[in-house]
């Protein structure tokens, strides 16, 4: 596994690790994570961390299990524990992590 530094908005850098699938994540990293694409154009897999309470999460991936043993085609984790993708708007693709 290779640990990848990537600049994000704000001038902010961040470490994380390259996946091919949320196993290496939860086995390398943390229980908390899963293996997305680092943005919404897909170039990089890499570990993330589940989304916390009202942060952004895409509905329709809500569908896919959780560890995945394949690899995802979202740049979002699913929500943590105990929370669920609430769509912004009825029928909207992107939502916030609310309580379940």
């Amino acid at each position: 596994m290779v640990s990848v530094c990537i600049q994000q908005d704000k001038g902010r850098y961040i470490t994380s690790k390259e996946c091919q699938n949320d196993d290496h994540c939860l086995r390398h990293v943390s229980p908390d994570t899963c293996c997305a694409f680092w943005d919404p154009k897909g170039a990089l897999n890499v570990c993330k961390k589940l989304g916390e309470w009202q942060q952004l999460c895409q509905v329709t991936p809500q569908d896919i299990p959780y560890p995945f043993g394949g690899r995802k085609i979202t740049w979002v984790c699913p929500c943590g524990v105990d929370l669920t993708c609430r769509p912004l708007l009825p029928g909207a693709k992107f939502g916030t992590c609310q309580l379940i």
